[in-house]
């Protein structure tokens, strides 16, 4: 009578891929997550309080938004780690394939937004150089909010109008003035 042989029983923790490999893996990982959560998310909050006076310039308010959504995108990346930690400490199944969800569609979303702003980079580019350019010959000195917005940027940027001081040459403010907006 032969004894059958049989393979040692494989344990969870056996393999390469070990419970103890993938939580470890998953902190990392989570971690890198949560970094980039928060750079967006300060970014995003940057954006909303320090140059929120620069909005008076801008004819849309796509750039504006683009600010807010960072933020929601931030908070959104932060709430996405607290699940998936809850996820593996509690070993729960249902929170990890929220959490491998939502990974996935936040990933999809950044995708596509960069695919957006690379095909779009040129146009936005010379949106903004246009819309600028308006502002600064149609509502210097005439409006008080852009004319303190538009100060305070060229201060800030050493630098006068859009693409040069001869930009002013062509302001309502000058042609109905006489004066040069340039100070010396």
């Amino acid at each position: 009578m032969a004894m059958a042989t049989s393979a040692p029983a494989k344990t969870r923790d056996s393999d390469f891929c070990s419970v103890n490999f993938l939580t470890y893996f998953f902190h990392i990982f989570n971690i890198v997550f949560l970094l980039s959560g928060c750079g967006v998310l300060a970014v995003g909050l940057w954006s909303v309080i320090y140059k929120h006076q620069y909005v008076s310039l801008l004819t849309t308010v796509t750039y504006a938004l683009t600010a807010y959504v960072l933020v929601i995108a931030g908070a959104l990346v932060l709430f996405v780690v607290v699940l998936g930690c809850c996820g593996v400490w509690r070993e729960n199944r249902c929170l990890l394939l929220v959490y491998t969800f939502l990974l996935l569609l936040i990933f999809l979303l950044e995708v596509m937004a960069g695919l957006l702003a690379y095909v779009y980079q040129a146009q936005v580019g010379d949106e903004l150089a246009v819309t600028l350019n308006a502002t600064f010959l149609e509502n210097y000195r005439i409006k008080n909010e852009q004319t303190s917005a538009i100060d305070r940027m060229q201060q800030e940027l050493t630098c006068c109008g859009v693409k040069s001081f001869e930009d002013w040459q062509y302001s309502v403010w000058k042609q109905q003035t006489g004066e040069s907006p340039i100070r010396v």
